[in-house]
Formats: C-alpha cells, sequence, structure tokens
C-alpha cells in the first residue's frame, strides 16, 4: 500500500479523489470527532478552558522545544537505517525529510500520508525506490518495537496501577503480539519464497531482508533501537511538562511509562491524525495514577497542538522547495523499479 501512495504522489490526479479513501477519510473525521465529543461531553469545560487557559508558557515551550528535538533525533534514527541498507543522506536531508514528513502526518488523514511523501522525497534525493520505501517502513517499524520495549519494562508498573488485572494481562498480551509479530517479520525472508503471494507477498518478503540487513549489522541496528527508546522516553517526558504547565499531579516516570499504550492506541488508522483516539487512551492512562479527567484532556489537547506546531517548519520547507522549481507543480515521471 505504500508503494502504491508513493506512486499515487507522480500522478496528476491525487489519491484523495479516490471514492473508497475518501469515504476512509469521512469515517476518520466522523471517528475523531466522536470520540472528542464524547470526551468534552464527559467534561466540566469551563474547568478544562480555565485549565488550558491557565498552562504555564514555559513549561510549554519546553515541550516544544522536545517536540522538535524529536525530529532531528527520527532523522538520525532513519540514517542508521540507510547505512544499513548501504545507502546515505546527509543529517540535514533526512532531519529535513523527516520534518516534511511531520507536517503531512499532521495536515493528512493518515499518517501513511506522511510516510508516502517521505518516500518520495527521499527518491527525490537521489535514493533508490526501493530503499526509499522499505527504509521508511523499517524506520516505523522501529518506533514500534521501541513501544514495544517500553511496554515490556513497564509491565510492573501497569500490573500496580490498573485496577482491574484484566486490563494488565491484556497489555501483558497485547506486547506478546508485538513481540511475536517482528519474530514473525524477521521469518518471513527465511520460509517464504520471494514470488510467493504476489506483489503483496514479495514486498513483505522484501521487507523482511531490510529488516534482517538491519539486523545484521549488530552496531547501526542497536544504535537505532536505543534511538528509537530515547524517543518513546522523550515523548514520556513531554507528557510531564504538559503535566508541570497544568500543575497536575503526574510525575516523570509516571508519564514515560504510561506513554506507549497511549502512543499504541493513537497508531491505530481510525482517526485524523490520532485526535480523538490519543485523548481517550490518555484521559484514561493518566486517570491510573490520580489526574483528573479535564486536566488529562488538557494535556492531550495540548500535546496534539505542540505536535502540530512542530510539524510547521516541515511545511514551510515544503513550500520553500515548490516556490524554488525543486517539487514540479504537474505531473512527476513515475520511477522504475
Amino acid at each position: 500500500m505504500a508503494l502504491g501512495q508513493v506512486r499515487a504522489l507522480t500522478r496528476r490526479s491525487p489519491a484523495l479523489n479516490q471514492p473508497a479513501v475518501m469515504i476512509g477519510v469521512l469515517i476518520r473525521v466522523a471517528v475523531s470527532a466522536g470520540l472528542l465529543g464524547l470526551l468534552l461531553w464527559k467534561v466540566d469545560l469551563a474547568e478544562l478552558g480555565a485549565q488550558l487557559a491557565s498552562m504555564s508558557p514555559s513549561w510549554l515551550a519546553l515541550a516544544l522545544a522536545a517536540q522538535l528535538t524529536g525530529i532531528i533525533a527520527v532523522g538520525w534514527r532513519w540514517r542508521l537505517v540507510l547505512a544499513a541498507l548501504e545507502q546515505a543522506i546527509a543529517l540535514g536531508a533526512a532531519v529535513r525529510n523527516v520534518a516534511v514528513g511531520t507536517f503531512f502526518n499532521q495536515t493528512l488523514p493518515s499518517s501513511i500520508g506522511g510516510d508516502a511523501i517521505r518516500m518520495w522525497e527521499a527518491r527525490r534525493h537521489g535514493l533508490p525506490l526501493r530503499e526509499s520505501v522499505t527504509s521508511v517502513i523499517v524506520d516505523r517499524l522501529l518506533g514500534l518495537a521501541a513501544v514495544v520495549v517500553m511496554l515490556i519494562a513497564g509491565q510492573w508498573f501497569y500490573f500496580s496501577v490498573v485496577p482491574d488485572p484484566r486490563m494488565g494481562w491484556g497489555l501483558a498480551a497485547v506486547t506478546l503480539a508485538g513481540m511475536a509479530g517482528f519474530v514473525v517479520l524477521f521469518l518471513i525472508a527465511r520460509f517464504v519464497p520471494e514470488g510467493f503471494g504476489g506483489r503483496i507477498g514479495g514486498a513483505l518478503v522484501k521487507l523482511s531482508l531490510d529488516a534482517r540487513s538491519l539486523a545484521l549489522h549488530p552496531v547501526r541496528s542497536l544504535q537505532a533501537l536505543a534511538v528509537a527508546v530515547a524517543l518513546q522516553v522523550c515523548f514520556g517526558a513531554i507528557v510531564y511538562c504538559l503535566g508541570r504547565a497544568a500543575d497536575a499531579p503526574l510525575g516523570l516516570w509516571q508519564a514515560v511509562l504510561l506513554m506507549p499504550p497511549v502512543a499504541l492506541f493513537s497508531m491505530l488508522p481510525i482517526s485524523i491524525a490520532g485526535w480523538g483516539t490519543r485523548e481517550g487512551a490518555m484521559v484514561v492512562a493518566l486517570g491510573l495514577v490520580g489526574v483528573g479527567s479535564a486536566d488529562a484532556l488538557a494535556i492531550s489537547l495540548a500535546y496534539g497542538v505542540i505536535a502540530l506546531l512542530a510539524g510547521l517548519p516541515g511545511g514551510i520547507l515544503w513550500l520553500r522547495a515548490k516556490r524554488r522549481g525543486e517539487i514540479p507543480a504537474g505531473p512527476i515521471e513515475e520511477p522504475k523499479i
């Protein structure tokens, strides 16, 4: 699907004109609006407004700085992935690629759209098509692997705060499923013939091969995973800063360990840029450590705004490149595989 979206970017008719895609967009809009509406209905709007208005500007600025630093870290992580695939790109170009992708992640109906932009940008910078596509996907998978690592590290904490042990076992099951998924990914290339399953099967085999290529470079793979885990800690620190801005009773490590489940729910492709799913998950997660619903919702809404602001530099870079003629306004010749 990702390769198809990269190709869609090279045609004059945008992919969003397809009726099926438009229906999907409308469903995501409805889910985001419905979840946000339900949460707003359940909290005291006056209390929520007062909480948002009274947030500390210094802590908000620190949260924004951390979010921007995270974009640089993702660029560094992607360079490590490309190096394992025997491709090279300057750090500045890598960060620009991630910044542009972040902008479109926040403005397009799905984060996959931002990833497709990143793939197209990588191709424009001279990377081969296959590596442009698979490196971004592997980079995404590294982020998911870091979430699984954090879930493993936080199991003891989750069982200590959940009111019902079944919630803890549910998270444990999700963690085990994530671990099993990565094992299957690495085994695909070993046991599945490359021609099996048509284009989808072939794409999975190639993705498995590229994931194994990263693993065959232990130094780079461990560096990339370490950066990915550090990013998860950074995202938790952002929530902590927002908690301090709202004067909420939230500790640093509580925020760090509670963010991975929230991130997991936010990744579900059922809403617009995670709006609604993130807020619902945040209210539940922060509520486990005594943060009130209004405070938790204010923190989550502020997080969404911070993410939007952090994406603006990528939009500016995209527009500047377009004005300089680096991004053609008309159809772009489709790259040959």
